[in-house]
């Protein structure tokens, strides 16, 4: 079973991969008609993660103390995440490729130069982003995603389009 698991999920993460935007090719603005056949992978990523979630129960006794500590461990992670403008930059990394901060700050409108300041420093702490000095004059100071964070989105985007394909309308 878990030989199985492994081989549909490295399945899902190539194919997540392959039709992930070309960042060769990369036209202006998202376009989610180009997700379709991930669209399509959606169910077999459902499956693939009860079955894993199957295993785990199986494997292991969960007490109240390892309950505790994944639950911090999650907490962790949608802090993060849900930080106002975190996912926006981290999206605009993912479609821009390399940008400058100027270039980040003129997509994001609303943010302020703080706000943006403190987001691009606390990813690239975390691993997401890198913080690139280009020996030019003057200095040019561009980011652009990990391939931990170029992991992150790609894996984030399956879960976007589940949620905008299915969400009701409201009113």
């Amino acid at each position: 079973m878990k030989d199985i698991v492994f081989t549909v999920s490295k399945k899902i993460y190539t194919n997540i991969v392959i039709y992930s935007m070309n960042r060769n090719n990369r036209k202006k603005g998202f376009y989610f008609k180009h997700y379709k056949d991930l669209y399509s992978l959606i169910p077999i990523i459902q499956k693939t993660t009860k079955e894993s979630i199957k295993l785990e129960r199986g494997a292991l006794n969960h007490d109240i103390n390892l309950i505790t500590e994944e639950r911090e461990h999650l907490k962790l992670f949608f802090n993060l995440i849900q930080g106002k403008w975190t996912f926006d930059i981290l999206h605009i990394l993912n479609i821009m490729g390399e940008i400058n901060y100027n270039g980040i700050k003129k997509v994001l409108t609303g943010i302020s130069s703080r706000i943006l300041t403190d987001r691009l420093k606390l990813l690239e702490m975390k691993g997401f982003v890198t913080r690139n000095i280009h020996n030019t004059r003057p200095v040019r100071i561009s980011y652009k995603l990990t391939e931990f964070g170029e992991g992150l989105v790609e894996l984030m985007i399956p879960v976007v389009l589940y949620f905008l394909l299915n969400v009701k309308e409201s009113g």
